[in-house]
């Protein structure tokens, strides 16, 4: 059935399943997708969600019967708690919601969620057609509710691949360094170094202050900053940040966030230039200087590397 069906939806048998569910999270489940085909520790987990609260749900869906669903999805929750990517986006203080679906369940699944800790739901679906529509049917079998979303036969391979934006939410693991050093960054210098770059430092909450108290600085760069008065036409900061943060990002930060700044010496020695937003003396724009952590439109345009 789900070769035919796959068929008529324009996809291989193995990318049948998966995208629909993908096309259908919010009908079905009221999620959203955050990653497809997850890396954590060598394992591979196939879709990672949030509700609207941010609470991470993992869904591990599988075309036939798997006697070991519930120990991969134990292995997903361990690495997932430990490494917690995605952490802008998803609230690690409510607990981890785990899925499975399948076309059936064995009742060795049931024995093992039965003596598991974890929360743990099943799900076993079916695909059938009715009066020209192709339906995907979905029975909890907790409660053996069901949900259905109604799938369209005409649907193209490109069209369906297009709407789940499956290039876009595959999970970069580079994207999430860089998502962790931009955090970082903002705490240390939205706080620490606040009032030397002349900025407004922020309000942070008690979670963002345990997060500052933890990072330790061992690399030193040098932000050359406009004076903050009319006297002072240059202003040098050295910045101390954790060695794990490199020149690219440091430097792109400082380039999107902190307009007054002319150029950034790496602890190497290299000087690269990141002057050129304001054309008017920073002591006239001060008042304002709060927009640090607004993106600017100039940085798209800008590449100096």
């Amino acid at each position: 059935m789900l070769k035919k069906i796959g068929k008529k939806l324009g996809f291989k048998n193995e990318e049948c399943f998966e995208v629909t569910i993908i096309n259908h999270l919010k009908e079905l489940f009221g999620l959203e997708l955050l990653a497809r085909q997850l890396r954590l520790q060598g394992e591979i987990c196939d879709l990672l969600t949030i509700n609207s609260s941010r609470q991470a749900y993992i869904l591990e869906l599988k075309n036939v019967e798997d006697r070991y669903v519930v120990q991969q999805l134990t292995r997903y929750y361990h690495y997932l708690s430990s490494e917690k990517p995605f952490s802008q986006s998803v609230d690690y203080t409510q607990d981890i919601r785990l899925v499975a679906i399948q076309s059936q369940f064995h009742k060795h699944n049931f024995i093992d969620r039965c003596y598991s800790k974890l929360h743990i739901d099943f799900y076993e679906f079916s695909i059938s057609e009715a009066d020209g529509s192709i339906i995907l049917n979905l029975k909890n079998m907790d409660d053996d509710q069901n949900t259905f979303a109604i799938l369209s036969g005409q649907t193209s391979r490109s069209e369906s691949k297009a709407q789940s934006n499956l290039e876009v939410l595959e999970y970069d693991q580079d994207q999430e360094k860089r998502l962790k050093a931009e955090e970082s960054l903002r705490l240390i210098l939205g706080v620490r170094y606040a009032s030397k770059l002349g900025l407004k430092s922020l309000q942070l909450s008690d979670s963002e202050q345990k997060k500052l108290s933890k990072i330790k600085g061992s690399k030193i760069f040098q932000i050359v900053l406009k004076g903050f008065t009319e006297r002072e036409n240059r202003k040098s900061v050295s910045i101390r940040v954790p060695s794990s943060i490199g020149v690219h990002d440091f430097s792109v930060y400082v380039l999107k966030h902190i307009p007054t700044a002319f150029t950034v010496k790496t602890p190497s020695g290299r000087t690269l230039p990141v002057y050129g937003y304001y054309n008017v003396p920073i002591w006239e724009t001060y008042e304002s200087s709060d927009v640090m952590f607004e993106p600017l439109d100039i940085y798209k345009q800008r590449k100096f590397f």
